[in-house]
Order: C-alpha cells, then structure tokens, then sequence
C-alpha cells in the first residue's frame, strides 16, 4: 500500500514511499572503510590479533558489512553503490611506485580515497555511509594485550558544509548511531576524549552524544552531499571481540571464504534500521 508521495530535496526526483519498500527511491552509497586482507592489514594496520590468535580484519569487517547492507537496503527499495566489493585498493594507482617514493601513506589518505569520492560523486546518491570500526592506536604487534588505551563506544562523523547537507548528515548520523547503540548496548560517545585513534582530536567538535563534526578527508571531497562516517564500535574492546570472533556464518570474497559473527549481524541490522528511520522522519 502506498503511504506518500516525495520529492527528492536534492535532485526533484518523485516517487512513493510504501510500507514494504520504506527506501523506495533512495541512492545510497556505501563505502566500507580501508581495504583488508593480506598484504593491505599490514600496509594499512587496520587489524588486531589477540592472546589466542584471533585476528580481525577492518577492512574484511567492513566490506562484509557492506555487502550484508546492500542486500538489505536493495529488498527495501533503495538503490545502491558501493565503492568496493572486494580486497582490493579502489584506485588504480600503483602501489609499489609510492612504496619507491615512501609516500604510501599518501597512496591509503590521498589516492584511493579520491578514487572513492569520483565513485560516489559519480553515483550523484541522496544518501552516503562510511562504514568503519574503531579501535586505539595499536601496538607494533597489533596484540590487543600490549594496547595501554581502549575505547568502547559508537560514533559517527559530519561533514561541515552546506546547511542541508549539515543538518540531514547530523539527523542521518543520530538515527544510525542510536540504532547501533540500541542493538549492541555500545554507548554513544559522549565527549572528546585522548582514548582511542582520534588523531584529529583538534578539528573534532561535539554536536550531540555520537554525533561529532570532523575535517575528514573523503567527507571534504563529496562536496555538500548527505553523508554519515560512522565508527560502528571499537572491535579491541573485550567484549566486542569476543562477539565479533564467534563465527556462525561465512562469506565468499575474492575466492576465498571469510567468516563473520552474529555482532556483525547485528551491525547490519542497526545501520539499515537507522536509515529506514531517517527516511520515515523525513517523510513527517
């Protein structure tokens, strides 16, 4: 049953919303954060590895949760991108040439985040998520026992731009982290804090519990679309990794297959539920 008629406030575009298909008309980009996999975790560092040998992968997690999310959102009616579907860099930059530079991490910070924008940009969608998880600045061996500093908590970054966009990208940004909070009792973050990887303490500014505007690099290169960067949870906290390393369920990538947990499940279903809450709100 159809419930209302919209315009698209960004493009004009008309559609209805129903009940069965609430995203109906919606283009949603995803863009799962880093790339994952050998040898990218040890290029980027995105990994951890704890006492029993338990490894997790951002770049693995993100892109699983990506993949899990569009079937989602496609069933309710939304059209998706996402930036990457397996583990590989989105640019086609060479890698080895900025390894011979020693610039790689302009390759990770510049390059293929540019190759993300172009993608999204491209895509010209309503909505953008960028999907990471969070944890402290690691050790050198990446073991979780040897961190001296651990955050527990789920956050998500705006970007400062033009009012629509800063005002939807804080109202997308609320329902999603309150979703993940709701779904997972990880607390919203609350203030600025030197706990955890928030090396760009300086340019973070609170707007709300889990709502932080932040000078993000791939944020500052959409230009004025709505966009949520949101940190679902930190994977090193105790609990959090233990849930997030017992695997029921698997996932071919690339060839290979790659387990994942019911946490990851559960970050699924808190994202998509945000954004179909973020929809309804806009349609009052």
């Amino acid at each position: 049953m159809v419930d209302a008629l919209f315009v698209d406030s960004q493009y004009g575009n008309v559609g209805r919303i129903d009940r069965l298909h609430p995203l109906a008309g919606l283009r949603i980009a995803l863009d799962p954060g880093h790339i994952g996999g050998s040898p990218w975790d040890e290029r980027t560092g995105k990994y951890i590895v704890d006492a029993k040998g338990r490894r997790l992968s951002e770049g693995i997690m993100a892109l699983q949760i990506a993949l899990l999310l569009e079937n989602d959102l496609k069933r309710l009616g939304a059209t998706v991108l996402l930036t990457r579907r397996n583990l590989s860099p989105v640019t086609d930059a060479d890698f080895a040439e900025y390894e011979k530079e020693n610039k790689t991490e302009m390759f990770f910070r510049k390059a293929d985040l540019e190759a993300r924008a172009e993608k999204i940009l491209g895509f010209r969608p309503d909505l953008t998520i960028i999907l990471h998880l969070d944890e402290s600045t690691p050790s050198e061996d990446h073991e979780v026992e040897h961190l001296k500093k651990r955050c527990n908590d789920t956050k998500a970054y705006v970007p400062g731009a033009k009012p629509y966009a800063w005002e939807e990208s804080i109202r997308l940004s609320r329902h999603i982290t309150a979703r993940i909070h709701q779904k997972t009792g990880v607390p919203l973050m609350e203030q600025v804090s030197s706990v955890g990887s928030h090396d760009g303490l300086a340019s973070m500014i609170r707007i709300e519990p889990g709502v932080f505007a932040r000078n993000l690099y791939l944020q500052r290169h959409l230009g004025g679309l709505v966009s949520s960067y949101v940190e679902l949870l930190c994977y090193e906290d105790p609990q959090q990794l233990l849930a997030l390393s017992t695997h029921e369920h698997s996932m071919k990538i690339d060839e290979k297959y790659y387990p994942y947990s019911q946490r990851l499940l559960d970050l699924v279903d808190a994202v998509r539920d945000g954004i179909v809450d973020y929809q309804r709100d806009e349609q009052l």
